[in-house]
């Protein structure tokens, strides 16, 4: 699994991720780059700036769903695209 899609499956899955939260999960550096990635992809993944506890402003990235589109479980959503 690329690092592209284990963010995409984590995204699926219903989370949110912070640049902190995809290098303790997935030992990635570059969210950012791997976001861009995925949008080019055409994934509709969206960003916000948030305040953490230390004060500082980090983006918090998630996968936008079509209205009343569920995320997939990965077997699905991996069987689909492969």
């Amino acid at each position: 699994m690329t690092q592209a899609e284990a963010i995409l499956a984590d995204f699926q899955r219903g989370n949110a991720l912070t640049h902190l939260d995809a290098l303790e999960r997935h030992k990635l550096a570059r969210l950012a780059a791997r976001v861009d990635e995925l949008k080019k992809l055409g994934h509709d993944i969206r960003k916000k700036m948030i305040e953490v506890p230390s004060g500082k402003r980090v983006a918090l990235y998630w996968l936008e769903l079509p209205k009343g589109q569920m995320a997939l479980p990965i077997f699905q959503s991996q069987a689909a695209h492969g």
